[in-house]
């Protein structure tokens, strides 16, 4: 897995490369583009920061399981919210609903994504996030987040 998304210019990312031999896409390369994340931490993964983050790349005109590898557990014990949701759509058609709470806040999180919401040319993945904010513990941090991600896989379905 390619877990190195770094920024170029304002949200032009390196994000997504074909794996020799396979038809996986994987969030990584120089192909997609991201807003509404912050930047890397020093484990590699990156929170939303936003209401709405986006991730676009070129797909073929296929369907599609995304997976969300999360990094860093949202804080339940230390936040008051129980439970987080972030709706998913794909050019705009709701997708589903990811709820994270306690027991799944670190658990990978798969996504059907249909042909017939995908494009020919770049595709835009929407997460709409409840959020949350480390000042809720104390912290002097007053930045908003939703969830982190280590990184993001696309394999096409047969």
């Amino acid at each position: 897995l390619v877990t190195d998304i770094s920024y170029k210019g304002e949200y032009g990312i390196a994000v997504y490369r074909v794996e020799t031999g396979t038809k996986n896409i994987v969030a990584g390369s120089d192909q997609v583009k991201f807003q509404g994340w912050a930047d890397k931490d020093a484990y590699g993964f990156r929170w939303t920061n936003a209401k709405e983050a986006f991730v676009s790349c070129y797909l073929n005109e296929n369907d599609y399981t995304m997976t969300i590898y999360n990094g860093h557990e949202i804080p339940f014990d230390q936040i008051s919210a129980k439970e987080i949701n972030v709706k998913v759509y794909l050019n705009e058609n709701y997708i589903q609903t990811i709820s994270y709470t306690a027991d799944n806040s670190g658990m990978v999180q798969d996504v059907k994504l249909p042909s017939e919401w995908i494009l020919k040319g770049i595709n835009t993945i929407k997460f709409e996030c409840d959020t949350w904010s480390p000042s809720e513990y104390g912290s002097a941090d007053n930045s908003n987040y939703g969830f982190s991600i280590s990184s993001i896989e696309f394999t096409e379905q047969q």
